[in-house]
């Protein structure tokens, strides 16, 4: 091998090598990168399912606030009802 191919052929290795190095830093970038966005999609990731949790757990409560609301009513409305009777029976035991 001849000084001349020598020299060329440690010019390529040195070009190559540096290409290599460039294609490890991009890789190492990329790497990062990836990282980053795996990182925010897991806090996203909890963020939604804490607001899921929230939303269910307010769905319950209306659940159960409207089941209140509702034998609310219903007492009501048996108060009602025994008010009037007592009316009647008060009506009639003054005549």
């Amino acid at each position: 091998m001849s000084i001349l191919q020598k020299k060329k052929l440690d010019e390529e290795r040195s070009d190559l090598d540096s290409m290599i190095e460039a294609e490890q830093e991009e890789v190492a970038k990329l790497r990062s990168q990836v990282e980053e966005q795996e990182t925010s999609l897991k806090a996203q990731e909890d963020e939604v399912m804490s607001k899921r949790q929230e939303l269910t757990d307010l769905k319950n409560q209306e659940n159960q606030l409207e089941e209140s609301v509702a034998s609310m009513k219903k007492r009501i409305d048996q108060l009602g009802i025994t008010q009037q009777e007592t009316q009647l029976h008060i009506s009639q035991v003054q005549r």
